[in-house]
């Protein structure tokens, strides 16, 4: 199915985006005085941003995790969970404990401050997508329930907004697999498709007669 397909492509993304960072850790870590010497020629500012550039790329690795789940929860349409993500990297996280480091570490501190940020909002970029991604295979399959129960409606349905009653019907019927009973959002949900779909059903339709 879709999430399958989506689950297929996390993991592929996942191990392509590990296997760059990995190969630029080692980059940095090996060749960082030489990369900052294509900047500058100040031998003290070549010298800080080694030390700086081996201290981040410490988490260069497991950045792999928020930038990957960011992504994929762009695609399953969470964009306000993708954007929670970018803001604990860039604003959230960081800027507090680069202050803090700084307070009590000096400058280095700060540079400490960006490989511990990706590591805790690789943290949070797990438990968000957890979250997403079992609401998305849910309504995945809520989706496939209903499209087989289409199937079963009388032909009649298939036009004019009967499919609609028809939906309504198997949502009370699949309550319990749908997980909403007296939920709100159960309610709200049925509510909806009344007032976008309902009210194009021919007036002379007796529901209880179904």
């Amino acid at each position: 199915g879709e999430y399958g397909r989506v689950k297929k492509v996390y993991r592929t993304a996942m191990a392509m985006c590990a296997a760059i960072m990995a190969a630029g850790t080692l980059l940095c870590l090996v060749l960082s005085e030489q990369l900052i010497g294509l900047f500058s020629t100040n031998r003290e500012t070549i010298a800080i941003g080694t030390t700086a550039l081996r201290i981040i790329c410490t988490g260069f690795l497991v950045s792999t995790i928020s930038v990957v789940v960011s992504g994929a929860l762009e695609g399953l349409g969470q964009g306000i969970a993708s954007l929670v993500i970018s803001l604990c990297r860039y604003i959230v996280v960081i800027m507090p404990l680069a202050w803090l480091f700084c307070h009590f570490a000096g400058a280095d501190g700060i540079w400490h401050a960006f490989w511990l940020t990706e590591f805790l909002t690789a943290a949070i970029s797990l438990v968000v997508y957890h979250k997403s991604s079992t609401e998305f295979n849910r309504l995945s399959a809520t989706h496939t329930v209903w499209q087989s129960k289409k199937s079963r409606c009388p032909p009649v349905w298939e036009s004019t907004g009967f499919q609609c009653l028809c939906l309504l019907l198997h949502i009370a019927d699949e309550r319990i697999t749908l997980r909403c009973g007296a939920d709100d959002r159960c309610i709200h949900l049925v509510a909806h498709i009344q007032a976008q779909c309902l009210w194009d059903a021919p007036a002379h339709l007796d529901p209880a007669a179904v």
